[in-house]
């Protein structure tokens, strides 16, 4: 999904290992060890999926989530999210051209990709949640 106009602001809690080696999809035994928590925020318009968001964030890296696990919560900063509809266990975003994505870009800036994802709006279609993994 591309995002338009991202400002991420990243503090880190913890020490990243082996940083270059998770980039690269080589994953050394230090990194696999070793536990960080990143907090970040983002405000970005996905327009053709569900608007302008503003949204805050937490990345975690450990030995179960290697590449990373993040937990978002995004509000609508539009009154209401387009193309979006209440509930659980949804993994594909309606496009206003027709379609879906079942794709997620990491709104931390490091462009990482996952299709190993699931969100929850909720029933005033103002917030969603979002629970990403990354395998690379």
């Amino acid at each position: 999904m591309k995002r338009i106009a991202l400002v991420a602001v990243v503090v880190a809690v913890g020490v990243f290992t082996a940083t270059a080696s998770a980039s690269t999809g080589a994953v050394s035994d230090a990194h696999r060890s070793a536990s960080s928590k990143t907090f970040w925020t983002a405000e970005y318009t996905a327009g053709e999926y569900y608007g302008a968001v503003k949204c805050s964030g937490k990345t975690v890296i450990n030995k179960k989530y290697p590449f990373g696990k993040e937990t978002e919560k995004c509000e609508t900063a539009e009154g209401t999210l387009k193309h979006m509809k209440a509930g659980t266990g949804q993994v594909a975003f309606e496009n206003t051209g027709g379609g879906f994505v079942s794709e997620w870009e990491s709104d931390t800036g490091n462009a990482k990709r996952t299709t190993n994802y699931t969100y929850k709006v909720n029933k005033k279609l103002t917030k969603f949640t979002i629970i990403a993994i990354y395998e690379s």
